[in-house]
């Protein structure tokens, strides 16, 4: 072989093994491209994965809240029945109790006061049930909290058993804001009793009551930044009590949560009171830690308005010139025939409906005949609701007074129709009465 032919072989093989090696390392190149492709994909998926798996966990924590809040809905509900019927026999004690203060001799009239008060203390308890199953406010007017709040100090030093310091510290000036002052109460005498429970050993209680103007995003008791700004009364109560851990500050505004043993908490107080504060435009504020004590802030806007003079109401319904004409429907035979009797006792011509259907059929045959219509919010085969809606059409001019324990009625309704909530006395009835036909003096005897 000559020295070109050697040459070109070797040249020949020199270039294919280059070409071979660059073959290879393309090939290796494209391999660890393709597994760092395929473990990118991998990522990919598994992060996927992870997204999934998260979303079917927050899927499950959604269902298990929306169960918990069907649940919740679900017993409110029954709470405001049960409220409605504990009202109903409550109403029959103090329409019965009222017979007895004018007895003659005063060991019953003491009696009968004893019982009235004892009667009105019970209703109370079905106040956070009610607010619970509240579907809309009730109608709010400015009130003085610095009058409400010294008008409740006797009060509050009975809830504090002996070994509490109780102490309360009230503004020279009166703070007014839109509210009603049977849902402040509430929320006051909740705060107090919760404060009194955390200290079964004793402690400090107090209750300061004072204007304060907050920013924006301050800084509040807790830490947190303030939902809104303006100018607020500031409702503190501080106990030197148990406290709460972050589990237990977590549910402690959760609907039947208590912390309390059986019997001694319907875990209702603090739900109430968020659910009435906010429905105040307010917020509440908490301050806490186990063994260190608890302090509730409530903060109400203020307002310009001030509170107005409630009018004295005396006597009972008018009626020129001829008796007036009521229809009582109840589905409750005791209730119905106390309302009837308080009616009659006045000079009213009283017909009754055993429930709502009756009462329809009366307001078809009658008329315009009636002065008034009484009817139960909550009754068999028609609601009050439906009995009110059926006298706008039957009888235009009579006016309609809705009788409930149950949360006011619903936007469009109320401008139709007043609502008297039980229980209530003989007197209250027929102020009521007076109220809603706009009668200034007693009736005359035909």
């Amino acid at each position: 072989m000559g020295p070109v032919a050697w040459w070109s072989c070797g040249a020949a093989a020199v270039v294919l093994t280059l070409l071979g090696a660059a073959l290879v390392r393309r090939a290796r190149i494209e391999r660890e491209r393709s597994a760092s492709e395929l473990a990118a994909q991998a990522r990919a998926l598994r992060a996927r994965e992870e997204e999934v798996d998260a979303l079917r966990v927050e899927l499950e924590a959604s269902r298990r809240a929306l169960t918990r809040l069907e649940q919740l809905e679900t017993m409110a509900r029954m709470a405001g029945g049960v409220a409605h019927d504990f009202n109903n026999v409550l109403t029959v004690i103090l329409a019965e109790v009222a017979t007895l203060r004018d007895a003659s001799d005063a060991e019953t009239r003491e009696a009968a006061e004893h019982i009235a008060t004892a009667t009105k203390s019970a209703s109370e308890i079905t106040r956070p049930l009610l607010a619970l199953s509240r579907q809309k406010p009730a109608a709010i007017r400015p009130i003085d909290l610095t009058a409400q709040v010294g008008a409740a100090r006797k009060l509050l030093q009975h809830l504090v058993p002996q070994g509490v310091v109780f102490s309360l510290a009230l503004p020279a000036e009166p703070l007014a804001v839109l509210g009603d002052v049977a849902r402040f109460q509430q929320i006051l005498f909740n705060l107090v009793t919760n404060a009194r429970d955390a200290m079964p050993k004793g402690g400090t209680l107090e209750v300061r009551l004072e204007p304060c103007s907050v920013e924006l995003g301050q800084l509040l008791e807790d830490g947190r930044p303030a939902p809104s700004g303006g100018r607020f009364a500031r409702l503190t109560v501080s106990d030197t009590g148990s406290g709460m851990d972050a589990a237990t500050l977590a549910r402690a505004f959760e609907p039947f949560f208590t912390t309390k043993r059986t019997g001694k908490g319907s875990g209702l107080g603090l739900a109430s009171v968020r659910s009435i504060v906010q429905d105040l435009l307010g917020f509440v504020v908490v301050r806490t830690a186990l063994a260190s004590g608890t302090l509730f802030a409530v903060y109400l806007p203020l307002t310009t308005e001030l509170p107005g003079d409630t009018p004295a109401h005396g006597g009972a319904p008018a009626r020129p010139g001829r008796a007036r004409v009521a229809l009582v429907a109840d589905d409750e035979s005791p209730l119905r025939r106390i309302v009837a009797r308080v009616l009659a006792g006045e000079g009213f011509v009283v017909h009754e409906a055993q429930d709502g259907a009756a009462a329809m059929e009366l307001l078809d045959t009658l008329g315009d005949t009636f002065d008034i219509v009484l009817a139960d919010s909550v009754m068999p085969r028609a609601s009050g609701h439906r009995v009110a809606a059926h006298a706008r059409e039957r009888a235009p001019r009579a006016k309609v007074l809705l009788v409930t324990g149950h949360p006011t009625p619903q936007d469009g309704e109320a401008k139709y129709f007043e609502v008297l909530a039980k229980p209530f006395t003989p007197t209250l009835l027929l102020d009521k009465v007076r109220t809603v036909l706009g009668d200034a003096s007693p009736p005359s005897s035909r």
